[in-house]
């Protein structure tokens, strides 16, 4: 499982909104994901970084090389 940061989108809080992706299919497992749209912004950020996200999961790069290689969808 890995935790996408919802609100605020660019950090983890107490209090924020995030939601638990399951790193072999790209679906939301749990979470508060609040519209359609969102969750579709969720699954094609984790589509067109799948391969990156995985690597640091498996601790093939670290978490500088992520924020390098992270794509953000448009």
């Amino acid at each position: 499982m890995d935790q996408v940061a919802i609100d605020p989108p660019d950090t983890f809080s107490p209090r924020g909104v995030s939601a638990s992706i399951a790193i072999d299919s790209g679906k939301v497992v749990a979470g508060k994901v609040r519209s359609t749209k969102l969750l579709r912004q969720v699954q094609q950020f984790f589509e067109l970084n799948r391969g990156v996200l995985l690597d640091c999961w498996n601790c093939h790069i670290s978490t500088a090389e992520l924020c390098r290689r992270l794509k953000s969808i448009k």
